[in-house]
């Protein structure tokens, strides 16, 4: 399995690679065998039939699954382009929901083969990959919404108590949703 990633302005801040494979380690690897490579990329490709602004999708070529993350829709709605700068984890952490989606559409598609709604188990998937990531990351994570929190340089009095704020809610969260575990295991 490959990630490729398309040079655009918004890549150079953030290390794609080194958070990708941290998000990977967590997914269950039985299932990634049919997943051939994730491309990271600001706009799709014009042979890809997907909503063109979706943050990430699925799509099967020749037997095998490709997932794309389009960081450029992410950017301009989920993940603003500072945060990758400076707070990757923060960024890391929302990318995890994004590749768990797709992640789960890939399961889905060559191995459990779950007989409802497909997009209701790639939300699920989404929502374990996240609390794994979570789980596993948990000081860094904390540590980068707590800077955040502290930062008047960068982030006003509201703002700051938005990150504050964010910081309590992710660990009730995570207190509230211990129970998690990936679809289909």
């Amino acid at each position: 399995m490959t990630i490729l990633i398309n040079e655009s302005q918004i890549i150079g801040k953030f290390d794609y690679k080194k958070y990708f494979s941290i998000i990977l380690s967590i997914l269950p690897v039985e299932y990634i065998g049919n997943l051939k490579v994730i491309h990271i990329v600001d706009k799709y490709e014009n042979d890809i039939d997907f909503d063109s602004r979706s943050y990430g999708c699925y799509v099967i070529r020749n037997y095998y699954g490709e997932i794309f993350i389009n960081i450029g829709n992410l950017s301009n709605n989920k993940i603003p382009s500072y945060l990758y700068k400076n707070y990757p984890e923060i960024s890391a952490l929302f990318l995890s929901e994004i590749l768990g989606h797709e992640y789960g559409h890939h399961v889905n598609a060559f191995y459990v083969k779950y007989k409802g709604d497909s997009e209701e188990f790639a939300k699920k998937y989404a929502e374990s990959c996240y609390y794994f990531y979570l789980k596993q990351r948990r000081l860094h994570i904390y540590i980068s919404y707590y800077l955040a929190s502290v930062n008047f340089l960068i982030f006003n009095r509201n703002e700051r108590m938005m990150f504050r704020k964010s910081i309590n809610d992710i660990k009730k969260w995570t207190n509230d949703n211990k129970h998690i575990d990936y679809p289909g295991k």
